[in-house]
């Protein structure tokens, strides 16, 4: 099968084949074919998920020289047409990442911002919560030490992250007052929020709870 379009995702870190994925077949019509090469079998499972999960249809995942190649068939498609039947669109719902590791885990560090990323790729609205350590994830002085060689300096993921108009971000009353924390030392667009707030957003059925 000829594909539309071929995105070679290979080299790239996570989530950013997913991310890659994701807006590719937004600009894609109903029906269309997008061929995909990533460097993994766990990358296409989760090029696989977001597809079927956005009512898109996968139709081949194999392993060839180069890579993990996917075909991908673009959902949507003409009135009276028999969707897949794994190709179940789903509601969008909230993504809360909450964080209580904080800077002195870079991974972790890291991941609270990679994984919104991805949140957002697959159109979930994103929630931050950093709380205890986690709070550091949020404050823009320590977010400014913490690089790693296979990914840009955190500020940067950060910034990007939070600008972002559908994700919200708090750090802990508690855990900021405990650390001499203020609002002035927050990365911009984080607000101070208690534990009603946290038990409101982990207590919420259409809020999936990430634990970092």
């Amino acid at each position: 099968m000829e594909p539309d379009k071929r995105l070679d995702a290979r080299g790239a870190a996570c989530p950013g084949p997913t991310v890659m994925v994701a807006e590719e077949l937004k600009e894609m019509e109903p029906g269309q074919i997008l061929e995909v090469l990533v460097d993994s079998e766990g990358i296409a499972n989760d090029i696989k998920d977001l597809a079927e999960g956005e009512g898109h249809e996968v139709l081949e995942v194999e392993e060839t020289d180069e890579g993990v190649r996917i075909l991908i068939k673009v959902g949507g498609g003409s009135e009276g047409e028999e969707p897949s039947p794994e190709a179940v669109p789903i509601t969008p719902e909230k993504v809360m990442i909450a964080q209580s590791n904080g800077v002195a885990n870079p991974e972790r560090a890291y991941a609270t911002f990679l994984i919104s990323e991805a949140a957002l790729a697959m159109d979930f609205d994103v929630v931050i919560f950093g709380f205890m350590d986690g709070v550091t994830v949020l404050v823009e002085k320590e977010v400014r030490k913490v690089k790693h060689p296979q990914f840009p300096p955190l500020i940067e993921k950060a910034e990007e992250v939070l600008s972002n108009d559908n994700v919200e971000a708090y750090a802990c009353e508690l855990s900021v007052q405990a650390r001499g924390i203020t609002s002035e030392d927050l990365l911009e667009g984080v607000e101070i929020a208690g534990a009603s707030k946290f038990l409101r957003l982990v207590t919420d059925p259409g809020v999936e709870v990430v634990w970092l």
